[in-house]
């Protein structure tokens, strides 16, 4: 089970803002083009999270997240079937292309600017397992996943494997929701443009 608590912008902004500036490319691109305010925060937590923890983003109390990336999987799982413009793409904060361990995984999610490390789900690939493998492909400190509305001229992803800088200004310019891991990898908070359909409620 799991626990969603609706979060105010001014006491959230300035952690998501400290965490795109520790991010890659598409991190400060989002950092640039989104306005916090124009949208809302929830956080997606285990249940039974106290209300004085709500706030304290970067601790955790231990609990398994399995619930949490659950509901969250099934939040942008809802965006991709919702619309064919929908993309979901996830920054790897610590990987790189040269990496060993990302050159050896065998998935045609990945894509790449210089070395920044990301993966891609569209539409067309939907399904949750898509999407997990999406999220643990680059899941660790400071994953920031963008689910952006973009043209249908978007190039397939099945078609390149590396994202220009005018792919993730776009990317960017189209985010209708962002996710930020949090409290310590147990937790979520999800940003959602006010434009965008309405976030997970509380299933309690």
């Amino acid at each position: 089970m799991t626990r969603i608590v609706p979060l105010p912008s001014d006491e959230v902004t300035p952690f998501l803002n400290d965490y795109l500036k520790q991010g890659r490319s598409l991190s400060s691109d989002v950092l640039e083009k989104v306005d916090f305010a124009s949208g809302r925060i929830i956080a997606i937590l285990p249940e039974g999270w106290p209300d004085e923890g709500c706030l304290q983003f970067s601790t955790g109390l231990g609990i398994d997240p399995v619930d949490t990336r659950a509901l969250l999987l099934d939040h942008l799982h809802s965006f991709l079937t919702e619309s064919s413009d929908y993309v979901v793409v996830f920054e790897d904060a610590l990987g790189k292309l040269s990496d060993p361990a990302v050159e050896q995984r065998d998935t045609t999610l990945y894509r790449f600017h210089g070395e920044d490390v990301f993966s891609l789900v569209e539409s067309d690939q939907v399904s949750l397992e898509t999407l997990d493998e999406a999220v643990r492909l680059v899941r660790g400190y400071l994953m920031l996943g963008v689910v952006s509305r973009v043209p249908r001229s978007w190039e397939s992803s099945d078609k390149k494997l590396t994202f220009t800088g005018e792919d993730l200004v776009r990317l960017s310019a189209g985010a209708v929701a962002l996710v930020f891991e949090a409290y310590d990898g147990e937790g979520y908070l999800v940003w959602t443009s006010d434009e965008a359909p309405s976030p997970p409620s509380d299933p309690s």
